[in-house]
């Protein structure tokens, strides 16, 4: 049965009307299905993410509440970027509810509330459209797109918030203004704003976490197990740019059958050297891939940035002082310097060949 977040074509909400729906959208707001639409204002478009209460009802009160919660706790977070003017995450423009009087079935319900939030919109889209559009990309396109990534989770860390839920989908371009930014906060982690996911050891998409969680190995220290996992997602963001395949595979692609997590029976401590010797294979073999200039270097960044052990996860000067940071921040000047003098041999290039 259609639900009244589902139905929002042609209806105004708070001044934007509601154009139409957006292809296939998954939201992660209390784990249940979020619609997504284009909304127009004053000749402005802009996107608005939309759910309700409907498929919580069916669960019961607990997950009413649990829904409720996670679409309060995502709004705080967004506002609070917006506050702060993080450049690098995806402004959010407006925020609020929205009653549907009736459902074409003829119910008239109490929980026909509809709670939403509009974004600026991508003109680009994620960077798998640009990937699957724009064809072949080029190393500096790749490391551009690294280094706005760094700077935004160097954005939220700063602010006390891990993303943990860092993946190609949630990375949108914005042609326009030339910049790359970090969208969808719902599995985020904040040290001032608790939320219903906080119980999940790792509350974002299973299929990029690090490799302790699929032993079920919890790091003790909020730094290691929160921002080490954003540095464990900003290294497979490396691997996917350039051999289209995030970390995790590419890591279990040279573990023997034994050492896999459904079969391994040992504790993680145990299956570290075997799991630190795949990903050693793993950065080798995603090398060739790498700018050849600059393939010793990044793929010492990958190394790092993934490494099974989280303790140690990170920029290696970092980690060793006290405190203990991940060191992103070094990573950002870094890719910055590397994506400029990629972008200058691509232009030297078009160059000669035009004479």
């Amino acid at each position: 049965m259609s639900t009244p977040s589902s139905l929002l074509c042609g209806h105004v909400i708070n001044g934007w009307y509601v154009k139409e729906p957006v292809p296939t959208f998954k939201g992660q707001t209390g784990g249940v299905f979020s619609n997504g639409y284009i909304v127009t204002k004053d000749n402005k478009q802009a996107f608005l993410k939309a759910l309700d209460l409907h498929d919580a009802l069916k669960t019961g009160i607990k997950k009413v509440e649990e829904t409720t919660r996670q679409f309060n706790f995502e709004r705080e977070l967004n506002n609070l970027c917006r506050d702060k003017r993080l450049s690098h995450i995806v402004t959010l423009i407006d925020d609020g509810e929205y009653q549907v009087d009736q459902l074409p079935t003829g119910i008239n319900a109490e929980f026909n509330t509809v709670y939403y939030l509009i974004f600026e919109l991508a003109d680009g889209g994620d960077i798998r459209r640009e990937i699957s559009f724009d064809g072949d990309k080029t190393d500096s396109w790749k490391c551009f797109v690294l280094h706005q990534v760094a700077v935004a989770l160097t954005q939220l860390h700063k602010n006390d918030i891990a993303h943990q839920d860092l993946k190609p989908s949630n990375v949108l371009s914005f042609k326009t203004d030339k910049k790359y930014k970090l969208s969808d906060l719902g599995r985020s982690n904040s040290k001032h704003h608790l939320a219903p996911t906080d119980i999940y050891a790792f509350p974002g998409d299973l299929s990029y976490a690090p490799p302790e969680y699929y032993y079920h190995h919890i790091p003790s220290d909020h730094q290691d197990r929160r921002y080490g996992s954003d540095a464990y997602l900003l290294g497979s963001m490396i691997s996917f740019l350039f051999c289209g395949i995030g970390a995790i595979n590419l890591t279990f692609s040279q573990l023997p059958q034994q050492y896999k997590n459904e079969t391994w029976e040992g504790n993680y401590e145990e299956l570290l050297p075997f799991l630190i010797d795949a990903h050693s294979k793993a950065t080798k073999s995603l090398a060739p891939y790498l700018p050849y200039q600059y393939k010793e270097e990044m793929a010492l960044m990958y190394f790092h940035l993934c490494h099974p052990n989280p303790q140690i996860r990170g920029h290696p000067t970092t980690r060793s002082q006290i405190g203990r940071k991940l060191g992103l921040d070094r990573y950002i000047s870094r890719l910055d310097a590397i994506a400029k003098r990629l972008i200058i041999q691509d232009r030297n290039r078009s160059y000669v060949s035009d004479i």
